[in-house]
């Protein structure tokens, strides 16, 4: 079972993990495919604007962008909305080990510079 530890020491930041913009994420949920704006461990903010409410849940699968890699099925549910930009983030409901760990190691390229 994993343990979620805050990794995030800005006071005034409520979230859990800090945010990446890098490396874009490619989600699909039902027949339509997003790309992230930013994400984090804990969710994700689609850089197309989404039409859904608060407490609206998902189901779909992520991958890292360009990798053509391995697709990760995930639970979601819409948790705030910007409704002027419709800029909806999810958080996650359901990620597996394996999702957690392509996550982790997604953050961890970049903070070591590609390695």
């Amino acid at each position: 079972m994993w343990k979620l530890i805050r990794t995030n020491f800005d006071r005034h930041e409520r979230r859990r993990e800090r945010r990446a913009a890098l490396p874009r994420l490619d989600f699909t949920i039902g027949q339509e495919h997003y790309e992230t704006q930013d994400w984090s461990l804990s969710g994700f903010r689609p850089a197309t604007p989404l039409n859904l409410a608060i407490g609206t849940t998902v189901e779909g699968v992520v991958r890292v962008s360009g990798g053509g890699g391995r697709a990760y099925r995930f639970t979601a549910t819409a948790v705030r909305c910007d409704g002027a930009k419709k800029a909806v983030g999810f958080r996650f409901l359901d990620r597996s080990e394996a999702l957690l760990t392509m996550l982790d190691r997604a953050a961890a390229r970049l903070i070591l510079g590609g390695r």
